[in-house]
């Protein structure tokens, strides 16, 4: 057993490499809720129905 391949391999199955916007994309396609934002009134309005009715 070559103590060197032991630890190669048990990094292969616990390393992720990605790159930043893949990550971020995934976070929004996996997002239960939308990232609410809005300066106007209608967008207050649309951010009040997609939350919850009591905290």
């Amino acid at each position: 057993m070559d103590p060197v391949t032991d630890v190669e391999d048990e990094l292969r199955s616990q390393l992720l490499v990605s790159t930043v916007d893949k990550v971020f994309g995934w976070a929004r396609r996996s997002s239960l809720w939308p990232a609410m934002f809005g300066l106007a009134c209608c967008a207050i309005e649309m951010i009040a129905t997609a939350n919850s009715r009591y905290d």
